[in-house]
Formats: C-alpha cells, sequence, structure tokens
C-alpha cells in the first residue's frame, strides 16, 4: 500500500511540476526571488502537512499545486501591470487630444502629458519627445513607443496615428476617436467588475468550504480520521482537495484577469 501511494504521489508531482521549469527556476534564483520564495514557502508548508498526516500523495500534490499557483501568480502581477499602464494611457491619451486640438503639436503634446501621469508611462512619453528631438522621425518614435509600452490603448494610438499619416486624414479627428473608444471599454470595464464582485463572494465561500469540511471530518468523527489518513483512498480524497482549490481559484484569477 505504501510503495503505490510512493509511486502514485511520484508520478502526480511530475506531471504537475515539470522538473525543467522548476530547474530553471532555481537557476534564475536571484533574478526572481520573491516568485521562489513564495514556491518554496508553499511547498515546504504542505510538506510539512503531508507529513503531519502521513500522506505522501499529499505531500507531492502540494509541491505541484505550489508551482502552479506561483505560475499563476506571475501571470496575475503582469496582468496588473498592463492594467496600471492602461488606466494611465486614458488619462494621457484624453490628455494629448485635447492638447493637439489646440496647437496642432504631436510631440508637444506628448511632453505636457508626460508631465500629468506617473511613471512607468511617463517615462516612456519621454523617451519618445527625446527620441524624436534627436533625430528620429514621428512615425519612428511613436513606433518605439508601442513597442515599448504593454498596452492596448497605446498601440491603438500609434497605429492611428501613423494611418493618419499615411492617408493624410484629421490627426485631431483620429486621436479623438480613440480617446473615445478608449472611454467606452473603460465605461464596459467598470460594469464587468461591478458584476465581477458577486462572483468572486461565491468563489471565496466555496473556497473555504472544502477545508472546513475536512477539518470537521477529523474533529467530530474520529473513524472518517482513520480512514483519511490510514488507507489509499483516504489519502487521495485528501490530496484531491488541493488541486480542487487551486481550480476554483484558477477560474476566478482568469476570470478577474479578462477584466482587462
Amino acid at each position: 500500500m505504501e510503495v503505490v501511494s510512493l509511486l502514485v504521489s511520484l508520478a502526480v508531482f511530475l506531471l504537475l511540476c515539470p522538473l525543467e521549469e522548476v530547474f530553471e527556476s532555481a537557476r534564475g534564483f536571484r533574478l526572481k526571488q520573491h516568485g521562489n520564495r513564495r514556491f518554496l514557502l508553499l511547498a515546504l508548508g504542505g510538506a510539512a502537512l503531508g507529513l503531519l498526516l502521513n500522506n505522501p500523495l499529499f505531500v507531492a500534490v502540494s509541491a505541484g499545486v505550489a508551482y502552479l499557483y506561483d505560475r499563476k501568480c506571475r501571470e496575475l502581477e503582469k496582468t496588473k501591470n498592463r492594467a496600471v499602464l492602461d488606466s494611465q494611457a486614458e488619462v494621457a491619451l484624453q490628455m494629448v487630444a485635447s492638447l493637439y486640438e489646440a496647437t496642432g503639436d504631436l510631440i508637444g503634446s506628448l511632453e505636457k502629458a508626460a508631465e500629468c501621469v506617473d511613471d512607468p508611462l511617463r517615462a516612456e512619453l519621454r523617451r519618445t519627445v527625446a527620441d524624436y528631438r534627436s533625430g528620429r522621425s514621428v512615425r519612428e518614435a511613436l513606433e518605439g513607443l508601442a513597442a515599448r509600452v504593454p498596452s492596448r490603448d497605446v498601440r491603438t494610438f500609434v497605429e492611428g496615428m501613423l494611418e493618419a499619416e499615411k492617408f493624410g486624414a484629421d490627426a485631431g479627428a483620429v486621436i479623438s476617436s480613440i480617446v473615445q473608444v478608449i472611454r467606452d471599454r473603460t465605461t464596459l470595464r467598470e460594469d464587468l467588475k461591478n458584476e465581477m464582485r458577486g462572483q468572486r463572494l461565491t468563489v471565496n465561500v466555496l473556497l473555504m468550504l472544502l477545508p472546513l469540511m475536512l477539518g470537521m471530518a477529523f474533529v467530530m468523527f474520529p473513524q472518517s480520521k482513520d480512514i483519511l489518513t490510514g488507507t489509499l483512498v483516504g489519502k487521495v480524497i485528501v490530496a484531491a482537495i488541493l488541486p480542487a482549490e487551486y481550480f476554483v481559484w484558477s477560474m476566478s484569477a482568469k476570470g478577474v484577469a479578462e477584466e482587462w
């Protein structure tokens, strides 16, 4: 029985936690110290709990789930960074539209807008102005901005400006239309956030329910405790709670990320 449990544990660990990526993460420990610390703490905590429950399968599953959770958190951090840029871009592009309509000077409008937003967008706008003044064309400076800033709104703005230049269209009208599209998308995004709040509450309740039921089974029913810690089926049931919890949380996190 124990041999079967150990073999199953090893198979689950290899499935959830690819060794190649783990070794690569270990090689880049100093570059990703925060993420590695999170993974190690979760894996060690799961291992300690698994040993307490006499459940090697739980130890393997907890390490795999810790790896998946850490990777998902990294993706969410990137999404949050893009969200910050998008919110800054909305303000900056509205200012650019107003300033360009008044002055007709795109580079000057970008420079003024840079004074009213925070980093990282401020630094990128200033670099765009510096690129233009160092001898690059407006097209090259704007293309550099779009390449450096991972914001859909900035890319839409740059593409619209380049198309206006290419076909001789009114750049002011193009900027105004782009800003209006951004405003509409922001309104829809806020509506979606309001709808997601109720769903997230339901998800949080569900996430607490499974561990709570398991704890009640251990405390209130000694026979259930013997089954869950002393039989292979019981150990599988206990270990399955972790991937179930991760799956529910991951789907919820995916919905939050898609708001952007």
